[in-house]
């Protein structure tokens, strides 16, 4: 089931895995990536020294990190490279690094959220493709699945 919600993806109590788009460079330098980065330095470094090792192979890939909080942050290699200006969200790499965290989410009973608009603000991707990619793993599926946004408007959006 989804739920749109009004609200900080980071700070939601209904939230097992917090899911974001990445890129394959190693950089988490805006968006809610460089949120994560300051909320939780460990998935940095560990996102980091994957991308080094992985770089050029890492499209549609999900690598989840546990916190020291408990939650898990599913960083989803959705794009190459980083920028603004064009579209640098890889709908196919997205879809198959969401049906990741649906399959994990699924097997061991947990909620995830996404943040509205994943891969569509700074990565130039389009709502109503993505949207889409996330009701066709979480509309009939018993994962409860969460979409944060942080307005009331952004919510009625969705």
């Amino acid at each position: 089931m989804i739920y749109n919600i009004v609200g900080d993806l980071l700070k939601q109590d209904k939230v097992d895995i917090i899911c974001h788009q990445t890129n394959c460079k190693g950089v988490m330098g805006a968006g809610i990536a460089f949120q994560i980065k300051r909320a939780y330095p460990e998935v940095f470094k560990k996102y980091k020294e994957f991308c080094d090792e992985y770089e050029n192979i890492l499209l549609g890939r999900t690598l989840f990190v546990n916190c020291n909080d408990g939650k898990v942050v599913a960083n989803l290699f959705g794009q190459d490279s980083y920028g603004r200006g064009f579209c640098q969200t890889d709908y196919v790499a997205l879809e198959k690094a969401i049906a990741t965290v649906a399959k994990t989410a699924a097997k061991y009973k947990k909620s995830v959220g996404f943040p509205y608009k994943i891969g569509c603000d700074l990565a130039g991707g389009d709502w109503s493709i993505v949207s889409k990619i996330i009701e066709k793993y979480f509309m009939d599926s018993e994962v409860d699945c969460y979409i944060c946004s942080l307005t009331q408007e952004q919510e009625h959006e969705c």
